[in-house]
């Protein structure tokens, strides 16, 4: 969430006005057409979307994201649009594997394909004055639409985009948004680049700005120290991963659902997530990102050890193992996973 395979959504401590609405077992899918592919760099393409008829679509928030049926996969990418009565979405999309190698190979202009949302676990905070955009890789997606939104709503702005040469493919756009608002743009290709300018840009942001930044978990973590060591209150700070790698299969476990009048136990085999499991069911639960960034998917749980592989829960809460975030944490196979549903 962000336009890799995978694209995972999370802000840190969500500060906008209102809490991102998960996607349950029957939340809306509709049919949108692709009017244009564009192909800015060899590994990048930018998706537009639009609905059959023309309609005006549902308006989103800066950091919102598209979920997209990549050939069989829901993929969530994040859209680069500013969002106000938006008439097309549009996304970024690296070629990776998965679904984004299917959408590199199979979509075409005229093609019909099934989205849900937008849905935004990367909200802003509306009532700021000055943002601090900080972009890496492919994760620049949904700092291409805060640009835009501060354009729009006059907040200053000032972006670093961290990028290897050829994968610049948002670079001018970024670069004409940051110039129209009066602010600083600055690219760079390296980690010990990127590490001196955030030192000496966390310095020098004026009292008020709220920083954001999307982008692998390297990034992420080296955003989150060095504005720390400047003495950046952590509420302050936003983010959003993209790219979580692979996990392991895992073990195969049993789970019930609490209150289930059946009392019917399954099994989960290697490979195959709590959530899917619980969805194929039929059962209504939360979810939104599926790589254990947005904890959305966080179930209480209890019954059986608990292997955690999120990004979310705090070493207290793993240790109290009492809660789960299905799309990704699952059973060691030692007992009989009991949790319940909203």
């Amino acid at each position: 969430m962000n336009g890799t395979a995978n694209t995972t959504v999370k802000a840190g401590p969500v500060t906008g006005s209102g809490r991102p609405r998960p996607f349950t077992a029957d939340s809306r899918v509709c049919e949108l057409v692709v009017t244009a592919v564009e192909q800015p760099t060899e590994r990048v393409r930018v998706l537009h979307f639009a609905a059959p008829d023309g309609r005006q679509l549902p308006g989103y928030s800066p950091g919102a994201n598209l979920q997209v049926n990549a050939g069989g996969k829901w993929n969530a990418y994040s859209l680069t649009g500013l969002g106000v009565a938006p008439v097309e979405y549009v996304i970024g999309v690296l070629g990776q594997s998965g679904g984004s190698r299917w959408i590199h190979d199979n979509l075409r202009v005229g093609d019909t394909v099934e989205v849900r949302g937008p849905e935004n676990a990367f909200l802003p905070d509306l009532s700021q004055r000055r943002v601090f955009l900080v972009a890496g890789g492919i994760g620049v997606t949904p700092v291409v639409s805060y640009a835009r939104a501060a354009v729009f709503h006059g907040w200053d702005l000032e972006v670093v985009y961290s990028h290897s040469a050829p994968e610049d493919a948002f670079s001018r756009e970024l670069r004409e948004l940051v110039d129209r608002a009066g602010g600083r743009f600055t690219e760079v290709g390296h980690r010990d680049e990127l590490t001196a300018v955030l030192t000496d840009r966390f310095q020098r942001q004026p009292l008020g700005t709220r920083a954001y930044a999307c982008g692998p978990d390297g990034m992420i973590e080296l955003y989150r120290s060095v504005a720390k060591s400047q003495g950046w209150p952590e509420e302050r700070l936003n983010w959003e991963h993209f790219g979580v790698s692979d996990l392991a299969p895992g073990n195969a476990f049993e789970y019930r659902v609490e209150g289930d009048p059946e009392g019917v136990t399954r099994k989960v085999p290697p490979g195959v997530s709590l959530l899917d499991s619980l969805l194929e069911e039929g059962r209504r639960v939360p979810y939104l990102c599926r790589q254990g960034v947005c904890g959305q998917c966080r179930l209480p749980a209890r019954g059986a050890t608990i292997e955690h592989r999120d990004h979310v829960l705090d070493d207290a809460e793993r240790d109290a193992g009492d809660c789960i975030l299905t799309c990704v944490s699952r059973g060691t196979g030692d007992g009989i996973l009991e949790v319940s549903l909203p």
